[in-house]
């Protein structure tokens, strides 16, 4: 018990770093316009069945071929979007910003940094 209310200080730091960045992380703004564009194009993909090869979001260029690069991802926000809605989508967001963290730190310990280095 004593052990779990005073941590050393290498835990200290290695909570910091993932703690931090995930408390900055829940309290920035999602960017709407971006996203929202891909939620739309997502919902068109899963409603329709099949992957845009036109531009219709584009009024100077409604109709001329298009290559959909992030088709994917798009559809995948679509379908969370469904499920949860801006919620989920938060939750999503945090939850890759905590992977990344945690992916980060502990390849920087495997390959034999010191907690304090592998945290900054």
């Amino acid at each position: 018990m004593q052990r779990l209310l005073r941590p050393s200080l290498s835990e200290v730091w290695a909570i910091v770093a993932i703690a931090l960045p995930l408390l900055l992380t829940m309290a920035a703004r999602m960017g709407s316009v971006d996203l929202t564009y891909h939620l739309r194009a997502g919902a068109m993909m899963l409603d329709s069945g099949a992957l845009l090869r036109s531009d219709t979001f584009t009024f100077t260029a409604v109709g001329a071929p298009w290559i959909d690069q992030q088709w994917l991802s798009q559809i995948a926000l679509a379908q969370v979007f469904r499920i949860g809605g801006w919620l989920a989508l938060a939750m999503l967001r945090f939850g890759l910003a905590a992977l990344a963290l945690v992916s980060v730190y502990a390849a920087c310990r495997a390959r034999g940094a010191a907690v304090r280095p592998a945290a900054w």
